[in-house]
């Protein structure tokens, strides 16, 4: 994947949660200004581009999994 492929699923994801850009960017990177860092180009590793894309795929699978306790009666 791109980089600009990666910001560009990292924009769509923060709509979709609901919440920042820099949220996600502190959420997935551990600092705000990584994705807004990355837009004017300055570069990134492939190691620290993998996790990031790890971090997003497990925001994006716990935002999109059923909630536990739905139709559990109590």
């Amino acid at each position: 994947m791109s980089v600009q492929a990666f910001i560009d699923e990292c924009d769509a994801a923060a709509v979709l949660i609901g919440i920042s850009p820099a949220r996600l960017s502190t959420i997935v990177f551990g600092s705000g200004a990584t994705l807004d860092r990355l837009r004017r180009g300055c570069g990134i590793t492939v190691r620290v581009l993998e996790r990031a894309q790890e971090r997003l795929q497990l925001i994006k699978a716990e935002r999109q999994a059923p909630d536990d306790e739905a139709g559990v009666a109590a």
